[in-house]
């Protein structure tokens, strides 16, 4: 079993690494390192219109604002692409929590660049262990970061701790089938180092035990398999102009790698979802 400590020296270690910094600055990324998932609806989506597609579908889900703006957490935001979005979209100020202190200099300096760095607030750290002096906020938000968590009751526990009453808990998630052999998933799994994969019942069911309002689970996993063979041609396409970065044989493993979340997507064995849950008041 892979405890807590080693989940985040695993996740860390993936994405400080320099070869996965380039990566996701050269292939995956365009005007702005938006990393998730994307929601694809038109033949010519990119990657980036797919991924911005999420963030405004996600948005769907905030609160309005009142009299104050939303104070808005976002838990494992990468290089917070998300985040300047939502400060220009939403009447709000974001904190993020990251593990990778390589993506967190880019947002910040990202934001710095942008005239946002008053109202998002970029914090190393791991938030299965959020500060204790945190503060409290009216939404906690999440793209595809809780699938590195080792203890999600745990987490569940954390973002208990930091929502006001009748706060907003939006994210998404790469999901197991749960009908799935049980090492079905382990090339996908041992990417990153992670302990398991939830299910969308076991979302459910930690929200419950919490008392928490599930408002919405919405099953987003046609758009899996379409966003990561995307990535692959794009990598592809772009593979002669990354010659000057890339040894060819971190290419061909960061590429099969790719290929094992489309084949694991494929078999409806990685599923992918959004939840929207609401603590009572």
């Amino acid at each position: 079993m892979t405890d807590v400590t080693d989940s985040v020296s695993r996740a860390r270690e993936h994405y400080d690494r320099a070869a996965s910094d380039r990566f996701y600055q050269r292939v995956w990324a365009e005007d702005d390192l938006a990393i998730g998932v994307g929601i694809f609806r038109e033949p010519g989506d990119t990657l980036q219109t797919a991924c911005r597609r999420t963030v405004d579908t996600m948005m769907g889900c905030l609160p309005r604002p009142a009299a104050e703006p939303l104070s808005i957490l976002d838990l494992g935001g990468g290089y917070g692409a998300a985040d300047r979005l939502l400060v220009r979209t939403v009447r709000c100020h974001v904190v993020a929590v990251n593990l990778s202190t390589q993506q967190n200099d880019s947002h910040r300096e990202r934001n710095r660049q942008a005239g946002l760095d008053d109202r998002i607030r970029v914090i190393d750290g791991d938030f299965q262990r959020l500060p204790a002096d945190l503060g409290r906020f009216d939404v906690v938000w999440s793209q595809d970061s809780f699938i590195h968590a080792s203890d999600r009751a745990g987490l569940f526990g954390e973002v208990d701790r930091v929502l006001k009453p009748g706060g907003t808990l939006v994210f998404t998630d790469l999901l197991c089938n749960p009908e799935c052999p049980p090492d079905a998933l382990r090339p996908v799994r041992d990417r990153f180092g992670i302990a398991g994969i939830a299910s969308a019942d076991d979302y459910r069911r930690l929200a419950q035990a919490r008392g928490w309002q599930v408002v919405a689970a919405i099953d987003l996993s046609p758009n899996l398999a379409t966003h990561y063979r995307c990535l692959l041609a794009t990598l592809e396409d772009r593979r002669p102009a990354l010659m000057d970065a890339f040894l060819p044989e971190e290419l061909d493993r960061i590429a099969d790698g790719i290929r094992s979340w489309v084949a694991a997507a494929d078999r409806d064995q990685l599923r992918w979802g959004l939840f929207h849950m609401r603590k009572p008041a």
